[in-house]
């Protein structure tokens, strides 16, 4: 059990987290942050998994903490980035997105 966890909180970043993503890679890899509403995935084999599976896992409502509105203390916009998509936020477009019908 995880009793400082709180990845969106900045604080978390200069004081715990990486004692916490070890804990969760080696304990509970793909883990439910119910403070936040959303799951953390720790280690490469679950991440490339969801990521090959657009259609079910999508981050289409957003992936980085700013991005979601309804997180606790949340930007709505980035703080820290230029507010360009990481690799992680490229989904496949939609066919009609790209000219198909």
């Amino acid at each position: 059990m995880l009793t400082d966890f709180a990845p969106d909180t900045a604080s978390f970043y200069t004081e715990a987290a990486d004692v916490a993503f070890a804990h969760l890679r080696t304990h509970d890899p793909v883990y439910w942050y119910e403070p936040g509403g959303f799951w953390c995935l720790t280690r490469q084999a679950e991440i490339r998994e969801v990521s090959r599976q657009p259609l079910v896992f999508s981050s289409a409502s957003g992936l980085q903490m700013w991005q979601i509105p309804t997180m606790r203390g949340a930007a709505s916009t980035p703080t820290d980035t230029d507010g360009s998509a990481s690799i992680h936020e490229l989904d496949p477009r939609p066919t009609s997105a790209i000219g198909g019908s």
